[in-house]
């Protein structure tokens, strides 16, 4: 396991239930008892102790550059279940690249649901964020935190593991857009060497206002739209769309974020538009790193019609 185990504007608050706040373990050796090691060749931390951070809570101490806890939780939001929070504090005299990683399974041995490495080098307290959507409707998955640094010892304070629901942000700019020229201004072109799609219409799909992009002749058309969080946390974006009947076998939607123009997309998703209405969801622990970030929406087709209605862009917080 060592890197043997190879994540106008309204949001609505994200209700949070308790998974893990360390309060009910009388000693540190009920606590072990639950936060147990992987396996003989994956030892935990020399030392797994109760600390304080918000009451109670995980505090270890890791001699050897690597070690392991895991555990078995439940998962009360069920299907709504979407991601994992936790708040975490470092110390500054950890190795510099000391670091936890977070990842949930389905179970001890099984599929990866969701991954994050947080650095250790900070005595801050810090909320941190793990989507993994296809966590809701399990009843139970196993947690594992995995400590990594190049000598020294290592110190983590861990408090708070929770289940969240989440919640969306609309972020597609439609219901202010006016007309299709207020569309276009929300929704321009990528660059001038990255042209738009022939036309870009203010339509109204299901009594809501919705984009219609036509590519016409054009066989490649970007745009691009600048995304400010108003909450930080976010886990993803959520696309709705439909494609027009007749569409070319050929086309294709690639949906990403960047963090700015000059960049490669840090997440990123294939899409072959059905034309009943379908919800398509991208995520990345990098969204909640970000105060700012840029939508990338690629249309691309070798020849034939090519019509999209884009419905809804919304991000998705997990707080």
């Amino acid at each position: 396991m060592r890197a043997k185990l190879s994540l106008p504007f309204f949001l609505l608050p994200v209700v949070l239930l308790a998974a893990e706040d360390f309060e009910s373990y009388p000693t540190a050796e009920a606590m072990r008892q639950v936060w147990q090691e992987f396996d003989a060749g994956n030892p935990p931390p020399e030392r797994v102790e109760i600390g304080t951070l918000h009451g109670k809570a995980l505090h270890v101490t890791a001699k050897r550059d690597y070690s392991l806890l895991c555990r078995e939780m439940r998962n009360p939001r069920g299907a709504e279940a979407a991601g994992l929070t936790l708040t975490l504090r470092g110390d500054a005299a950890n190795p510099k690249d000391a670091v936890m990683t977070v990842i949930l399974r389905t179970e001890k041995n099984g599929a990866e649901l969701g991954r994050k490495v947080v650095p250790l080098c900070s005595a801050a307290a810090q909320s941190v964020t793990i989507p993994a959507r296809a966590l809701g409707g399990r009843e139970r998955f196993t947690l594992l935190l995995m400590f990594n640094k190049t000598g020294g010892t290592l110190n983590a304070t861990v408090d708070e593991i929770e289940i969240a629901a989440a919640k969306r942000e609309k972020i597609d700019g439609f219901d202010r857009a006016g007309d299709s020229a207020g569309l276009r201004r929300e929704w321009p072109e990528f660059d001038a060497g990255n042209p738009p799609p022939d036309q870009q219409q203010l339509v109204t799909v299901n009594g809501k206002p919705a984009m219609r992009c036509i590519t016409g002749s054009r066989t490649y058309a970007v745009l691009k739209r600048r995304v400010t969080p108003s909450a930080p946390g976010a886990a993803g974006m959520a696309i709705r769309l439909a494609g027009a009947p007749g569409n070319a076998k050929s086309g294709v939607i690639v949906f990403g974020a960047r963090r700015k123009e000059g960049e490669a997309n840090f997440a990123q998703m294939q899409i072959v538009p059905p034309e009943k209405s379908a919800e398509f969801v991208l995520q990345s622990p990098e969204f909640a790193n970000l105060d700012s970030f840029l939508i990338v929406l690629s249309f691309h087709k070798t020849a034939g019609k090519f019509d999209v209605d884009i419905e809804e862009v919304a991000l998705e917080s997990l707080r």
